[in-house]
């Protein structure tokens, strides 16, 4: 599948043009990594006439010829993959005063070819019709935002290379659910019954996985009380939160009633109120992130 290039991020009434399988990409900005002679682009594949999702490519620093491809994912849901690109990983970071980005010379393109995807759509820079509903949804979109992305002549050359997901938070349930569907597709693919570019898939990575919450929630109070360094916040709003957590109707019941119910209705109030009643308050006032 070989989209169409367009280096343009131009617009038609007020609206970016869009139309399945193009890319719009900015070549080469010099934002964020000002490393000489290391490739960069930032865009947009359309994945579908009302889907856009929005990408950040940056090329290794070393060999980017041979490097592999790692691909990173912020969690959430519907966290921004940027936040893992100024904050975590990427070539250049924040600096404390917000002023400006400064190079990180510790950066995982130093030796990867490193792209950075805001998925689902509605997430960070990523618009159009948001449909996606779970991680298995989401795993669709991104098989085609990556044969789209890799069926182009610009990226071409990398459908070859070594493949890696990184993930983290949310991606607990993203990491697997793109890992099995992309699998299934290769063999799909290998079958003769469906037509596409295999993905090279050899590492699947998910730091601080959020995968079971009735576990981990409580696990979040302990951590608090209890860990190497300090207690966080102080007893008042540990005690708080502790009733948040097993009083009637609170964080832990919610849970259990949206692993017997499943509905999105339910699952999404028992998160509601678990970030805000047991999470939120847990990070006093520091950043949740770390």
């Amino acid at each position: 599948m070989t989209g169409t290039l367009n280096r343009s991020l131009a617009s038609e009434n007020g609206n970016p043009r869009r139309e399945a399988g193009a890319l719009r990409i900015t070549e080469n900005s010099g934002v964020c990594e000002t490393t000489e002679g290391v490739y960069t682009a930032s865009g947009y594949v359309d994945i579908a006439d009302d889907k856009s999702i929005w990408f950040w490519y940056f090329a290794a620093r070393n060999n980017p010829e041979t490097a592999p491809l790692a691909l990173w994912f912020n969690g959430g849901p519907g966290s921004s993959s940027m936040v893992g690109l100024f904050q975590e990983l990427g070539p250049c970071s924040i600096k404390n005063d917000s002023s400006d980005v400064e190079l990180n010379p510790w950066s995982w393109n130093t030796n990867a070819n490193l792209l950075f995807i805001d998925q689902p759509v509605g997430a960070g820079f990523s618009y159009g019709t948001t449909e996606v509903g779970d991680a298995q949804e989401a795993a669709v979109d991104m098989w085609t935002f990556m044969q789209m992305f890799l069926g182009n002549d610009t990226f071409s050359d990398l459908a070859n290379r070594s493949l890696a997901i990184w993930t983290e938070s949310y991606g607990g349930h993203y990491g697997p659910a793109f890992a099995t569907h992309w699998l299934d597709q290769n063999d799909a693919i290998a079958n003769g019954t469906v037509d596409g570019i295999p993905l090279n898939l050899e590492i699947l990575a998910i730091g601080d996985g959020f995968t079971d919450p009735l576990n981990q929630h409580s696990g979040y109070i302990e951590y608090t009380i209890s860990n190497p360094y300090y207690q966080l916040v102080d007893n008042g709003t540990i005690a708080n939160v502790s009733i948040s957590w097993t009083g009637p109707g609170g964080c832990r019941d919610q849970i259990e009633a949206c692993y017997d119910d499943g509905s999105n209705e339910v699952c999404s109030k028992g998160q509601e109120f678990c970030n805000a009643n047991v999470v939120d308050p847990l990070h006093g006032n520091w950043d949740g992130y770390y």
